[in-house]
């Protein structure tokens, strides 16, 4: 049985190591590396592949997530707390790619590569931690548990990100040095996580071990298994799929037009990108924490979903009507969408499944995800640079698409919470 002191001593000790890695993680945010990249490159290599570097990097939070099947398959029977911890210290010493790389095409692809890699040990963080909560914490505080971890977090990478805005305007050394202190917390805090304990430890490996010997352990075929099984979860992550494309198809292009069509400075397309949503995100995560509480997960999103439609919404309308001013209540919105979507991405395949099965199911969202994450912000710039081939300004028009195809997606979360 797991008592509160047991809980709140977990708690500080989860909290104090996600603080500390949240400074490294603040430079692998998509907006962060987006905008950095399209700064320091472009005036060395062609626009095209800027512009697809840009998509990848933008993306690479979710193209990564294409490794969770591997990482599911791994963790599975295995120690989890030092797994995390050695993961988390790969996620942290991968942000030295970006500031340790030459200028020219070289310095590019290592730091898109650092990007992809960082984002890719994380994807196993978050695989492997989805199974650890699960264990040490039960149901009806398990949203409270996430949304106070996401808090310091998320106010952390904020001003972190902030920094790195100012600080790569004003000096290429200032930001090399900055990365190096960053990389140097993040590794702290993923020290302090192997102390953290897991209830129930043996009987959770057991029964993974045996599931992985009867059904050969993750990979492809589990999910499309998983899929094809439980009718309730194809349903959801059909929805997920329309909707979340349109979530991860706007951020490369909007950076692209926050500098061609808008002419925002450089730091200013950081906080519009990252600080201001990361900074929105605790005023509005614990409303959504007691709205998951009691609700399922597809009710939840019947609601939530349309706080993403209003934000890149206004985003559309600012690159439309040539009016930066709307980028600021446009970025605030989308850290509130932000905000519940981090607590249905970490929680929301519970409501499926058991313990043991956790991780697997929480692979088949985040793998699902990378494929829409590798596909989607690609999409999007191509078809900004083809429209802007066209017309200068056509190209401000992009964001409709991502826009339609998550109101679609939203309606269909309607449609399905009457249903159940």
């Amino acid at each position: 049985m797991t008592t509160k002191y047991s809980v709140r001593k977990q708690f500080h000790r989860e909290l104090t190591s996600w603080s500390l890695l949240a400074f490294a993680l603040a430079a692998l945010e998509g907006g962060v590396a987006g905008v950095l990249v399209n700064h320091f490159f472009s005036a060395v290599v062609d626009e095209f592949w800027l512009n697809q570097a840009v998509a990848l990097v933008a993306g690479a939070p979710a193209i990564a997530n294409l490794s969770s099947p591997f990482w599911a398959r791994m963790e599975q029977g295995r120690n989890k707390v030092l797994m995390v911890s050695v993961l988390s210290i790969l996620c942290s010493v991968s942000i030295l790619f970006f500031v340790l790389s030459p200028t020219g095409r070289t310095g590019l692809f290592l730091a898109v590569l650092g990007s992809l890699v960082g984002r890719i040990c994380w994807t196993g963080v978050l695989t492997v931690r989805s199974t650890l909560w699960r264990a040490n914490y039960p149901r009806y505080i398990r949203a409270k548990i996430t949304a106070s971890l996401a808090l310091p977090m998320s106010l952390i990478m904020a001003l972190t990100g902030l920094a790195i805005g100012w600080i790569s305007q004003h000096s290429l050394t200032g930001i090399r040095w900055f990365y190096l202190v960053l990389s140097i917390l993040g590794i702290s805090g993923a020290f302090i996580y192997r102390s953290l304990q897991i209830r129930g430890a043996e009987n959770l490996a057991h029964d993974e071990i045996n599931i992985k010997k009867s059904e050969g352990g993750f990979s492809w075929h589990t999910l499309i298994t998983i899929l094809r099984k439980d009718k309730a979860y194809r349903g959801y992550m059909r929805t997920m799929f329309i909707f979340g494309s349109g979530n991860l198809m706007f951020m490369a292009p909007l950076i692209l037009i926050l500098n061609h069509q808008l002419l925002i400075p450089q730091w200013q397309q950081v906080l519009i990108t990252s600080s201001v949503p990361l900074a929105a995100l605790p005023l509005t995560i614990k409303l959504w924490a007691k709205s998951l509480n009691k609700l399922h997960i597809i009710q939840y999103r019947a609601i939530h979903s349309w706080s993403f439609v209003l934000a890149i919404g206004i985003y559309t309308l600012a690159s439309i009507l040539n009016a930066p001013w709307l980028l600021w209540p446009a970025s605030f919105t989308f850290g509130t969408a932000v905000a519940g979507a981090v607590l249905g991405w970490n929680l929301g395949h519970h409501d499926f499944t058991t313990a043991e099965r956790a991780s697997q199911y929480m692979a088949v969202h985040v793998t699902l995800t990378g494929v829409r994450g590798l596909i989607m912000p690609i999409i999007g710039v191509n078809l900004y640079h083809l429209l802007n081939n066209i017309s200068v300004d056509y190209g401000r028009y992009m964001l409709i698409l991502p826009l339609l195809l998550s109101f679609s997606g939203a309606l269909a979360f309607v449609r399905m919470a009457r249903k159940n």
